[in-house]
């Protein structure tokens, strides 16, 4: 009994520990549907533990780190993440989660939070944008109420830029995008990747800078527009502009585009402001590619009083930047105006601008201001070419300058043709002041049905050019410039300054078709104070022409000119 009772109390350990080894059916396995490694991968519990290396799908992870392995779709909370693989889709913790680190190769600096990193940049889309223009039905959904939600809540945060991503997005040709804060930039994707078609029939300015002036009254600070293109419907029904500034200083639009739009750019008031590298294309019928403008409304008194003038426009630049226009002969209507400037703008600057069959290139007047001193003022131009198209206009206006009422004029390499020649290509007046200086230096002009340059101002001066075609379907009046008298007796005769240039032809021998003899200047009975000197008058019929009665004693014609024998 003894040796009984002593063996049980050796086996009762052994048996005790066997009884915790589970029993296993002989077909569970490490792999297969039902074996190990599907079983883990389906669930991993793991509590103040550590996983490594593994594959997650769609896991609420809470408190963890994880070091290697790949992570998708995951609802994170408190996790720190290290050289893990995280895929990014549809899981809102994607985006808001300050745990995921914006750490691409090429950074130099610290890391970020994703988060911050898409702080970065507001796109239009982020409030509703939606491109979905249809080029055959012209319709989709107006964009007008997304873009003006984005530019309110930015301006909310004092200003900053909006993004357009590459798209095809429909506006309404009613209403505007009130760019209505200092700082505002809006861009897009380039002109061939973000584009806005105008819907519908309205004269909205479609991007309108119109934020409240904070200097003295006089101007707000800064707005950009650029890399972006305005489609107009060439419906007849659309005369709205693309761009406005009003009151700004500091505004640009660059490289932009537009087509079939009525007016490219209308710039108000301000200083300062700028188009650049930008192209207009296709004008429509009786529009305007840019117009640039003041008033002096309100604003009388002391140089310094005009100067203060809540409604003065100063310096505004066109660089780089090309119109051209829509042109239709069954419609009684002309061609697009290039450039317009207007009563109190101070300065102008144009350089490497082109102007392609626009009715007149570069059109500047003074119809609305009280004084010579708020008409414009100093008006530059250089290599500016106006390729100008007389459809519909009746020989007139002047195909490439209409000038009256200004301070100076000045343009450096003009090329100035008529491709449809008007009846002159330059005309130069002083309807209601007394107008100031014109500077014309080398370039060439060419093309008129009858004198190219026409002038009726007191101080012209044309040094080094080239005029030639003028008088093509007027013998009378064939001539390369014409001074003749004012047609407001109470102002200056006119005067010139001609000085070494190539009269009638535009190279040896050639007259550019010109079926009637030219004159190089020619003369009108008040004409003072004129000198030509050093020019060439070959292919000429005359070289100059005095009208019988002109008695004046300042005139110098003979300063070493090559006259036509």
């Amino acid at each position: 009994m003894k040796r009984l009772i002593l063996a049980l109390a050796f086996m009762l350990p052994v048996m005790s520990w066997a009884q915790s080894i589970p029993q296993m059916d002989r077909r569970v396995t490490l792999s297969g549907p039902t074996g190990l490694n599907w079983a883990l991968s389906t669930k991993a519990d793991v509590s103040n533990g550590k996983l490594s290396n593994a594959t997650l799908t769609t896991p609420n992870i809470s408190g963890a780190s994880i070091n290697g392995g790949s992570v998708s779709n995951a609802d994170l909370t408190g996790v720190s993440l290290s050289t893990t693989s995280f895929t990014c889709q549809n899981a809102a913790a994607c985006v808001v989660s300050s745990l995921i680190q914006y750490s691409p190769g090429w950074a130099q600096s610290v890391e970020r939070t994703l988060l911050l990193r898409l702080e970065d940049t507001v796109s239009a889309k982020d409030f509703g944008a939606v491109s979905d223009y249809n080029s055959a039905s012209g319709s989709g959904t107006d964009n007008i109420p997304a873009l003006q939600l984005a530019v309110t809540s930015v301006c909310a945060n004092g200003g900053g830029s909006i993004f357009v991503p590459a798209g095809s997005y429909a506006i309404s040709a009613t209403n505007s995008v009130s760019m209505a804060c200092p700082g505002l930039h809006l861009y897009g994707a380039g002109v061939e990747g973000t584009k806005f078609y105008l819907t519908g029939a309205g004269s909205a300015a479609v991007f309108n800078f119109n934020a409240a002036p904070t200097d003295s009254g006089m101007y707000f600070y800064g707005g950009e527009i650029d890399h972006l293109s305005v489609y107009g419907a060439n419906n007849g029904k659309q005369t709205g502009v693309a761009f406005r500034f009003a009151h700004c200083r500091g505004c640009s639009a660059h490289d932009v585009r537009t087509f079939f739009v009525f007016q490219g750019v209308q710039n108000y008031a301000g200083n300062s402001n700028s188009v650049y590298n930008s192209q207009f294309h296709q004008m429509l019928l009786g529009g305007i590619g840019l117009e640039t403008y003041g008033s002096d409304t309100g604003c009388t008194g002391s140089t310094s009083a005009l100067q203060n003038c809540a409604t003065r426009s100063d310096v505004f630049k066109i660089i780089n930047t090309d119109v051209t226009a829509s042109l239709n002969s069954s419609i009684n209507t002309p061609p697009a105006i290039g450039v317009y400037i207007h009563d109190f703008m101070a300065t102008v600057w144009m350089d490497g601008v082109v102007l392609e069959q626009v009715s007149t290139g570069v059109k500047i007047n003074c119809p609305n201001s009280s004084t010579i001193g708020t008409c414009p003022g100093f008006i530059y131009g250089n290599r500016v070419e106006v390729e100008s198209n007389a459809t519909n206009q009746n020989g007139v206006p002047p195909g490439a300058l209409d000038a009256d009422n200004f301070s100076e004029l000045e343009f450096v390499s003009p090329q100035f043709y008529g491709s449809v020649p008007t009846n002159n290509l330059v005309v130069l007046n002083q309807t209601r002041f007394q107008s100031g200086m014109v500077k014309f230096f080398g370039g060439k002009m060419q093309g008129a049905n009858q004198a190219c340059i026409v002038s009726y101002i007191s101080d012209l001066t044309y040094v080094g050019g080239t005029i030639a075609g003028c008088g093509l379907t007027a013998a009378d009046s064939a001539d390369a410039i014409q001074l003749l008298n004012p047609g407001n007796s109470s102002l200056d005769g006119n005067g010139a300054q001609i000085s070494n240039m190539s009269f009638c032809t535009v190279g040896a021998g050639d007259t550019a078709g010109n079926p009637n003899a030219m004159t190089g200047l020619r003369l009108d009975t008040k004409t003072d104070w004129v000198t030509l000197s050093g020019s060439n008058g070959r292919g000429c019929g005359q070289l100059y022409s005095i009208a019988t009665g002109n008695t004046s004693a300042h005139l110098n014609l003979s300063g070493g000119n090559n006259a036509p024998s």
